[in-house]
């Protein structure tokens, strides 16, 4: 940073994505895919979360729901659109399992 200068915002960007994409894979993710309102997230049968934290973030969360099929939706208010990578990450980070 001292030679170049701040990073580019896309590849801040990358990099936001890169730390998504790792953390979905140790929890066990198989897609996430942003929808009109928000993001549906599909859990895999062996991923790492915690039943009661999921549970949990649905019932606080408005316009959260959990399917059958393992597929969590979340619609994201305004603050959460303009930062939707980041909003991601940490409804994942909230919802793992601890070793």
């Amino acid at each position: 940073q001292d030679r170049y200068g701040r990073l580019p915002e896309s590849v801040e960007r990358l990099f936001d994505y890169a730390r998504l994409r790792r953390l979905a894979e140790e929890i066990g993710v198989i897609s996430i895919d942003r929808t009109a309102t928000g993001v549906a997230i599909k859990l895999g049968e062996k991923a790492r979360v915690a039943p009661e934290k999921l549970m949990q973030l649905v019932a606080s969360r408005e316009g959260a729901s959990f399917t059958p099929n393992g597929v969590l939706r979340l619609d994201f208010n305004e603050e959460d659109t303009n930062d939707a990578l980041e909003t991601a990450r940490g409804v994942l980070l909230e919802i793992r399992a601890e070793d």
